[in-house]
């Protein structure tokens, strides 16, 4: 909850300015935001949606939205094991 109140503080401040793509980079680091997406997205709940969540779906659309999110999400997965995998051949253990 306190990410979107951030959004929102964001989208109240820069409202002179094109926000779509810098609320869309925010949507993208939060994973828990990118799982509620993918998930009202997936069901066609459009009642539920958050601000970033109705930008998420006006710029990308359903289906390419939801790919997107699923997209972001294995980023989200993909990259620390990466890390952790690199971090580990280093340590003798």
């Amino acid at each position: 909850i306190l990410y979107d109140l951030l959004i929102i503080a964001f989208s109240v401040l820069y409202r002179d300015y094109p926000l779509e793509i810098p609320i869309l980079i925010l949507v993208f680091l939060n994973p828990i935001d990118l799982v509620r997406i993918a998930t009202l997205l997936q069901f066609k709940l459009s009642n539920l949606m958050g601000f970033g969540t109705a930008l998420f779906q006006k710029v990308l659309g359903d289906t390419s939205g939801f790919w997107i999110s699923i997209f972001c999400l294995s980023l989200w997965i993909c990259i620390p094991l990466f890390i952790a995998y690199k971090k580990f051949l280093k340590k003798d253990l």
